[in-house]
């Protein structure tokens, strides 16, 4: 009897050993294949792209378009005759008093003073080109950068400012650029007068 007891025993032991190493094995083998247990996590085998790629616009032949500049406005008629200028500036006499007119080649002076007083020269010069126009405009118009310039609606593009008693005007039409200076016999120069004849002489070219 106690023999029969001894053998159980040893058997169940035996058995409980057994057991032991099965668990042990199962869970050496889950950790080799890569199973992760409950609670922990996983880094990615792979780290993303730090930035996304860029893309370029393109046209459809598949080369990148290039910036394009500003346009310049280029009218079909091109000025060529000096005396349709002085047509122009002998028509500004009907308001304002002519005191002196000069032509020479391409450019024409002419300079008038008003009942009150005020004066204004205008200098209008004709180039080869509306791209040489574009040019001298562009030259004329940053001799006056130091001042407060503002857009006018005259020719292809104009600019004007104003300074105390003195306030000067340029555009340009097609080949042709118009530089006005006004000066005022007293107090401050009027824009809305200089605009004005600006807006009269763009009109009759």
């Amino acid at each position: 009897m106690q023999k029969r007891l001894l053998t159980r025993i040893s058997l169940l032991i035996i058995a409980i050993a057994i057991l032991f190493l099965l668990s042990a094995g199962c869970t050496g083998t889950d950790s080799e294949n890569g199973i992760t247990p409950p609670g922990e996590s996983t880094l990615p085998l792979t780290r993303p792209d730090a930035s996304p790629p860029v893309t370029r616009p393109q046209a459809p032949d598949g080369t990148i378009p290039a910036v394009m500049s500003p346009a310049v406005t280029i009218s079909e008629e091109l000025y060529e005759d000096i005396e349709e200028i002085q047509e122009t500036l002998y028509a500004l006499s009907e308001e304002w008093d002519l005191t002196g007119l000069s032509c020479s080649g391409t450019a024409c002076t002419g300079s008038f003073v008003s009942v009150n007083g005020d004066e204004l020269v205008i200098e209008a010069t004709i180039y080869q080109s509306v791209e040489s126009a574009h040019a001298a405009f562009l030259a004329e118009r940053e001799e006056g950068s130091g001042y407060r310039q503002i857009a006018v609606d005259a020719g292809d593009e104009a600019y004007a400012w104003q300074y105390r008693a003195t306030a000067r005007l340029g555009f340009r039409k097609s080949n042709l650029v118009v530089i006005m200076d006004y000066k005022a016999a007293g107090g401050l120069a009027m824009m809305d007068e200089i605009r004005s004849i600006a807006s009269i002489a763009a009109g009759s070219l």
